[in-house]
């Protein structure tokens, strides 16, 4: 492939296509190694699973039974009024949290063939069977870059991304950090899972700030790539400044192949900051 050739006008129309994504659309930021370049396309985005997390805390907050410290007095009071939760709303079963397996032990618990503490646990389950994907709100983040992006050898994939909290299979949350782990009640993943949600996966202590991180959840597709949806997009490709000359080449076919543009970070005389140089198109 010659990734040079282009055809003509290339340059202003890409150029004119990403100002006007950039007036409805936020950047966001994924430092990956070369091993996540091939597989990377505008159809797709990989979801993680979150248990081979690099924090052992991130997303493993235990959801506890305090149903005492609230209004019912015992568990058996607040099974009776999720049941009338159960009874009385006929879609329930569309509700995001609420799928088919967590739905169909929630009903024997109603019904009071289940113990508490399996309803403890089938709710901790629910949350855990949602995939992630982590993002950085900039490129120039020197310590993201040797963290995830292979000791600024690998690559950087900025997306546009349109803002919305719920949006269709997805949720974004911006990460809070803490030196506490939350406190979550069975009560209210119960009645409020819209307000256990940001709580349970996007916490993370202080210690790990400096990310200053944006999640993209799934609520199904977990360790798989799942289809991108509309108003996601990949808008451009940035080379690390560390990368091999053959894994430049690498990036570059990718962003060519992609129609995006291609970046190389490069360091600013006398100074610690980087700055990105045009790569591909050559007139962008």
């Amino acid at each position: 492939m010659d990734i040079m050739k282009r055809p003509e006008g290339a340059e202003i129309a890409a150029q004119a296509k990403y100002d006007e994504l950039l007036r409805t659309h936020v950047p966001k930021y994924k430092f990956q190694s070369l091993t996540h370049l091939d597989s990377l396309s505008h159809e797709h985005i990989f979801m993680s699973d979150p248990a081979n997390f690099n924090d052992p805390f991130d997303l493993r907050i235990e959801i506890s039974d305090e149903t005492t410290l609230g209004p019912f007095d015992n568990v058996d009071n607040l099974r009776k009024a999720f049941k009338i939760l159960l009874d009385t709303s006929a879609d329930i079963a569309d509700h995001w949290f609420y799928d088919e397996e967590l739905l169909h032990a929630l009903r024997a618990w109603a019904d009071g063939n289940l113990p508490s503490h399996y309803i403890t646990s089938a709710v901790s389950d629910r949350f855990r069977r949602f995939g992630v994907a982590c993002f950085a709100p900039a490129w120039d983040m020197p310590l993201m870059w040797s963290h995830y992006g292979n000791s600024h050898k690998g690559f950087c994939v900025e997306y546009l991304v349109y803002p919305m909290s719920l949006w269709g299979s997805f949720v974004q949350l911006p990460v809070t950090y803490s030196s506490k782990l939350p406190n979550i009640c069975l009560s209210e993943a119960l009645f409020s899972p819209h307000m256990v949600l940001p709580r349970l996966l996007a916490t993370k202590h202080v210690d790990w700030a400096y990310e200053k991180e944006w999640r993209l959840v799934h609520l199904e597709a977990k360790g798989k790539a799942t289809p991108m949806i509309e108003g996601l997009m990949i808008g451009s490709l940035i080379i690390g400044k560390n990368a091999s000359p053959a894994d430049c080449l690498r990036i570059l076919a990718k962003g060519v192949e992609l129609n995006v543009p291609v970046y190389q970070i490069r360091q600013r005389f006398g100074s610690y900051d980087f700055f990105r140089e045009v790569t591909w198109p050559l007139n962008y």
